[in-house]
């Protein structure tokens, strides 16, 4: 589905029906400028719809314009209506005397036509099997369509690593329908690649990127899904037209979801930092894997994205759980359908910059501690681009944890 198509109210985001039909939200929206340097601009329902008033303008006259791409609240203080003879269109410009951050989350977090049980049924309709390996393997999926907001470890986005074969990997992109075919472009900031084939255009700017592909052979997968064990639900002609007006809900649901960046709490950070090390030693254990696993950030990646799927603001201590589960039973359902020649011990090597930068840190702030970036980076002596490898190769090999602007050496580097 285009976003631009849509037209009922049941696929309309919850923050795009209030900002369209609610009068005390008349002049709020998501700020897109018709002027370069802002002074005209519009207020849209989200990011993702089309101003269904383009004839309406805003203009900062006596005060700053609001930044673009964020969404705000101004203050109209006069409103001039022309007709254009020409055309008889109507054209309205509201003067603003001042404007403020609105924060969408509230109702983006509302309760709406579907709940989560709902959603991750959705990504059952195409397949069957047994119903814990169903259930497994809808969730999964509908974290990878909820991606990852941004901040936990830079470019947010789900990388899903899948295995089975050719017929299940189309019931599996199928299922993936829901995602707008406006973020299957690279220029897209929610860009979502979903392929049989290994490489993609990049894109640039993008918010966030959620890859999913078949076999991969060196994307670093956040979580692995197996669906070799699955088959295809037949349908009738009637029950297929009903699951694609079902899927216009469930895309009005993630766009909701889009809009959250829910964060940790305290007590859920320090629940990531056991469940890193807990992952960590259970993969390296196996000895072996037909796929590369990021071992750092991938808990924070999938608790965010399981609070999304909740509509929570916050990552509670359960998603957590819940994230280190999951993961941890995929690929034991993985190691235990493939066989692979790659030992762990050959895919997680440290690069020397990285090395070193391990034991610097680990020297100067110990292990279990939250380190300031741009500290981090002071002390290391490495450029930006080097330090940043450094640590996405600590990341990968689980010795690293990350959140946004810090960064945290864990114990037990050997």
């Amino acid at each position: 589905m285009a976003l631009h198509d849509r037209s009922i109210g049941a696929e309309l985001s919850v923050v795009e029906r209030e900002m369209l039909f609610n009068d005390a939200y008349a002049d709020t929206g998501f700020v897109v400028y018709a002027s370069d340097d802002g002074r005209l601009f519009q207020l849209l329902a989200s990011p993702f719809l089309e101003n269904k008033e383009p004839g309406k303008v805003y203009a900062a006259a006596s005060c700053p314009p609001p930044p673009e791409h964020i969404f705000a609240q101004v203050t109209v203080i006069s409103e001039q209506e022309s007709i254009d003879e020409r055309t008889g269109s109507k054209h309205i410009v509201k003067t603003i005397g001042g404007w403020k951050p609105f924060d969408p989350t509230p109702l983006a977090a509302r309760r709406r036509i579907l709940d989560y049980e709902e959603v991750v049924q959705h990504f059952t309709r195409l397949i069957r099997g047994e119903e814990d390996v169903i259930s497994q393997i809808a969730t999964c999926s509908a974290l990878y369509a909820l991606s990852s907001p941004p901040g936990i470890a830079g470019t947010g986005g789900i990388n899903t690593a899948v295995f089975g074969k050719k017929f299940q990997w189309d019931l599996f992109a199928g299922s993936m329908a829901v995602i707008p075919r406006e973020f299957r472009e690279a220029r897209s900031p929610w860009y979502y690649y979903i392929s049989a084939r290994e490489s993609m255009r990049q894109g640039a700017g993008n918010d966030e990127i959620s890859r999913a592909i078949l076999r991969p052979k060196k994307t670093v997968a956040d979580i692995p899904l197996e669906i070799g064990d699955v088959a295809e639900r037949r349908f009738l002609r009637d029950a297929r037209a009903t699951l694609k007006e079902e899927n216009g809900i469930v895309t009005a649901y993630i766009l909701d979801s889009l809009l959250l960046r829910p964060e940790p709490s305290a007590r859920a950070e320090q629940i990531i930092t056991d469940a890193i090390y807990e992952l960590r030693d259970d993969f390296k254990k196996a000895g072996r894997a037909p796929y590369n696993q990021n071992l750092g950030d991938a808990i924070p990646k999938l608790s965010a994205s399981l609070a999304r799927l909740h509509h929570n603001t916050e990552v509670a201590d359960t998603l957590v759980k819940e994230s280190v589960d999951l993961l941890l039973d995929m690929h034991h359902r993985i190691a235990a359908f493939h066989n692979t020649p790659l030992k762990i011990s050959q895919v997680y090597r440290l690069s020397g910059d990285a090395r070193k930068l391990y034991f610097d840190l680990y020297g100067i702030f110990g292990a279990d501690y939250w380190i300031p970036l741009e500290e981090a980076q002071n002390s290391s002596g490495l450029d930006p681009a080097e330090f940043e490898a450094a640590i996405e190769s600590l990341c990968l090999e689980g010795y690293c944890q990350r959140k946004t602007g810090y960064v945290k050496i864990l114990e037990d580097y050997r």
